[in-house]
């Protein structure tokens, strides 16, 4: 599936404060793209995260942003990929799961 998708567009943006388990973590986020790290250790997250990852990418030839938490853990790398696809067919500009304290019952897999 990410043979049909160019890479080169595709980046992961993540607002870090915990840098110890990002350095776990990262090794699960998929092959061949970019990674672009917020220090969020200082209070730079949400919103005002959001709009500095806008600013400083606004000069990148980026088309998908994938916005992950340091804590998130990529267990289907190249589900990533059919999702974009689908998207892109769709005509979809943006996805997202909730994040934070929000119990989701029997889902035990987010992407």
């Amino acid at each position: 599936m990410s043979q049909n998708l160019n890479k080169e567009s595709i980046a992961i943006v993540t607002t870090v404060s915990n840098m110890k388990l990002f350095k776990k973590t990262v090794a699960f986020f998929p092959d061949n793209i970019k990674i672009f790290v917020i220090d969020g250790s200082d209070g730079l997250f949400g919103l005002n995260s959001i709009k500095f990852m806008f600013k400083k990418l606004r000069q990148q030839k980026i088309k998908w942003i994938i916005m992950a938490d340091e804590d998130v853990i990529f267990v289907n790398t190249e589900s990533v990929f059919s999702i974009i696809k689908e998207m892109k067919d769709k005509d979809y500009g943006v996805a997202g799961i909730r994040d934070g304290d929000y119990y989701l019952g029997e889902i035990k897999i987010h992407i």
